[in-house]
C-alpha cells in the first residue's frame, strides 16, 4: 500500500470516530493521527538551502534544522532522516 493511500484511509478513520462523538474512542482517533505523523515523515523532502555565517547550509524541508553545509562534500554526513523531526530526506 502506498503512504498516500494510508494516509487518506487513516484519515477517513479520524472523521468517523469523530462523528461518532465517543470518548471511549478518543486513544483510537489519537493513534490514527500519531500513524498519519508517521506516514507523512515517509514521504522525502528534499532540504533546502540556506544563509549561515559560516557558509551556506543544508536545512531540512520540514522543520528548517540544520543537516550540514553545502561545501562539505563528506558523504558520510548525509543522513537519510532529519536528526530533529525524522523527516525522510531527498538528496537528490
Amino acid at each position: 500500500m502506498k503512504i498516500d493511500k494510508a494516509i487518506k484511509i487513516l484519515s477517513g478513520d479520524i472523521i468517523v470516530l469523530n462523528l461518532h462523538n465517543n470518548p471511549a474512542l478518543y486513544n483510537r482517533n489519537k493513534a490514527h493521527e500519531m500513524a498519519i505523523q508517521a506516514l507523512k515523515k515517509q514521504i522525502p523532502k528534499k532540504p533546502e538551502v540556506n544563509e549561515f555565517d559560516y557558509g551556506d547550509g543544508y536545512v531540512c524541508g520540514e522543520c528548517e534544522s540544520f543537516l550540514h553545509y553545502v561545501d562539505d562534500d563528506d558523504e558520510h554526513i548525509r543522513t537519510n532522516y532529519c536528526c530533529h523531526c525524522g523527516t525522510k530526506i531527498d538528496w537528490q
